[in-house]
Order: structure tokens, then C-alpha cells, then sequence
């Protein structure tokens, strides 16, 4: 279907080096369209793993008709995928997720929600760093913020290492960004000290109560290691007792994802708000992040269930099995008419 742009619409552009088009085939997809344009990349490894389709979305939003209608609309910037698809732009909209320090008004966040909304129906992530803005105005009185967005689809996700924005400003009110896409980690890492929770109160008075034996005087190097490794291993069991260790919590979620996290503090902030207030927008407001929410966690849900059962093994596919059945099938027959173990023979022959 060929979307016809408005003629306010603004016009993106890709720029490749030589030796990624010497590595892949790189097809541009037309849409008749000069504020969006789609990039196909093939190449027989991706990252590093077997997948070999790989798609960028570039896209230019600007006000529409409304001040709450920006021109390219959701489905065309957020189409649902498959394969790991990027999609960046300047959307030119307010998104609470990008900016929660921001003062959103109502027009901005009914501007938002239809992207917000699409978003986590497909499983889209954003990748900003909340807070970080992306434009900052050289002339003016207005307020810096972050219109430059960055979303990953769930196939995309796992490759996502980094989100920076790049010093020093190209003279332009928006700053570069810099996305970096790395195989994905397999393992997770392991358990590391948590030194934010290190119980400092206690541990120093008994560093410095910590002696270092005398060096001796000739010393080989069988004595110099038994030297070294006996005040190494008193520090580290010190710090062992008083350090807590990061670690995945029995009651985390496999499909829990940081988004989520974002937009339940999203939901309970709105729907806070709507209880003590008597607007009937802010009603409004609650009712969509609400449904953002729950959709955002019925996406994860069934992306982490697809991704378990495509990489189910012979010792699992019986797990996948009993989380699709749900209750346990009774191992016998149910006699409602026999409650004795004479009745229950009498039943069976």
C-alpha cells in the first residue's frame, strides 16, 4: 500500500560505510514516502548468530492537522516484525518513557499514546536512557527535551549493548546518538558484589584492624605468595561478609524487562493521580497507561513463551507440555459414589 506523505513532511537520509556494503546486501524499500524509509539488510551471519535479515526504520514525524496528529502515523513506524528490526527518528513527540522528569500537558500525552500503545502491542522496547535528552536549543527560551527516539523489536532486543549520545553538537540542536548491537550473551553473568548495600559501618573499624605480616627477609617465591595470599584472603573474606551479592531473585519474572518496569511506574503514578483528582483528562490518562501496561506484559509474556518453546529440548518439551496443560491430570479414576476402600472395590470390579 503506497502511504502518501503531507506536503509539510520532512525528508531522512542514510548514510553507509563502503566496507558494510562490500559485507551485505543492503536494499532500500520505497514507500512513495520522503519522511520514512526502510533499509533491508541481508548477510549470512548476523551478529554473529544464524539470523540473517536485519531492518532500520528511519522516520521524520511533524505536526499534523492537530496539535495531537503527527505525520507519520504508528502503524507506519511501528509495524509489527519477525526479524530484529530498528526503528529511530524524530517523532517529534513527548514520550513520559524518554523524559520522566518532564511536565507532560495533556495534548502531549494524547499525542504520545497512540505510539505508546503500539508500541507495547508488538513488543517494542525504547532504548533512551530516561532522562537524556536529545535536542537542546541554541536560541530561545524553550526547554530541552527528548524527541530523538530509538525502539527495538522483541527479535532485536537480545543484540542491544548500548544507547549513548555523542559530544561535542554538530551545530545543530540535535545531538548524534550512537547505538551499539552486540552478539547476545547466552549465560547469564555471575553474581557480583553488591557494594551500594556493603555494611561500611562495621567492615572498617575491622580493616583497619587488619595486619600485614612483616615481609620476609629472603623470601622465595613459595614464601612470598603464602605472604601475599594470607592478608588477600582475610580482605576478601571481610568483604564476603559485609557485601551482599547481586543476584537474580527467585521471585523474578524471565519476561520481567526494565520497559516494564518503567511503564508500572507509569500506571500507578497515573492512576494515583486520577483517585485525587477530580479532572476528568487525568481519568483519561490513567485509563491509557493502563492499557499500555497490560498490553506491554501480554507482549512479553507470549514473546518469552514463543522463544521457550522454539529453543525446547527433548529434558523441556515435557516442562512446555505441563505449563500448557496447567493442572495436573488425576493419575486415577474419579468414583464420586465410592468413599471407602470397599466401595472403591466393589466400583472398580
Amino acid at each position: 500500500m503506497n502511504h502518501r506523505a503531507p506536503p509539510s513532511a520532512g525528508v531522512v537520509a542514510y548514510y553507509i560505510f563502503r566496507s558494510h556494503i562490500d559485507m551485505t546486501t543492503i536494499t532500500p524499500i520505497f514507500t512513495g514516502r520522503s519522511d520514512i524509509a526502510t533499509l533491508d539488510i541481508t548477510t549470512p551471519s548476523l551478529f554473529g548468530t544464524t539470523m540473517e535479515r536485519f531492518h532500520i526504520i528511519n522516520c521524520y514525524s511533524v505536526w499534523g492537522k492537530t496539535i495531537t496528529e503527527r505525520t507519520v502515523a504508528p502503524t507506519l513506524a511501528l509495524p509489527p516484525s519477525s526479524f530484529p528490526t530498528l526503528v529511530v527518528g524524530d517523532f517529534n513527540i513527548h514520550l513520559p518513557s524518554a523524559d520522566p522528569l518532564r511536565k507532560h500537558n495533556f495534548s502531549e500525552l494524547k499525542a504520545s499514546f497512540p505510539y505508546f500503545t503500539r508500541a507495547a502491542e508488538y513488543g517494542y522496547t525504547l532504548l533512551n536512557i530516561p532522562g537524556v535528552h536529545t535536542r537542546f536549543l541554541l536560541q530561545g527560551s524553550s526547554r530541552s527535551s527528548g524527541l530523538d527516539l530509538v525502539l527495538a523489536s522483541p527479535a532485536l532486543l537480545p543484540f542491544f549493548q548500548e544507547w549513548a549520545t555523542e559530544p561535542p553538537s554538530t551545530g545543530f540542536d540535535h545531538v548524534p546518538i550512537s547505538i551499539r548491537l552486540v552478539h547476545p550473551i547466552i549465560s547469564l553473568p555471575p553474581p557480583a558484589p553488591n557494594w551500594v548495600r556493603t555494611d561500611w559501618l562495621n567492615l572498617e573499624p575491622q580493616l583497619k584492624e587488619t595486619k600485614i605480616p612483616p615481609l620476609p627477609a629472603l623470601p622465595n617465591k613459595h614464601a612470598f605468595e603464602e605472604w601475599f595470599d594470607l592478608p588477600l584472603g582475610t580482605l576478601i573474606e571481610l568483604l564476603k561478609t559485609h557485601t551482599p551479592s547481586c543476584c537474580p531473585s527467585i521471585r523474578a519474572k524471565p519476561w520481567w524487562s526494565p520497559q516494564l518496569s518503567t511503564l508500572q511506574k507509569e500506571f500507578h503514578s497515573s492512576s494515583r493521580k486520577a483517585c485525587t483528582s477530580d479532572n476528568p483528562q487525568d481519568r483519561v490518562i490513567a485509563n491509557l497507561s493502563q492499557q499500555g501496561y497490560f498490553k506491554a506484559i501480554k507482549a512479553a509474556k507470549a514473546h518469552h513463551w514463543k522463544s521457550f518453546l522454539a529453543d525446547a529440548t527433548p529434558r523441556t518439551i515435557w516442562t512446555a507440555k505441563k505449563f500448557a496443560v496447567g493442572r495436573v491430570t488425576p493419575r486415577f479414576a474419579n468414583l464420586p459414589d465410592a468413599t471407602s476402600l470397599e466401595e472403591v472395590n466393589q466400583a472398580l470390579l
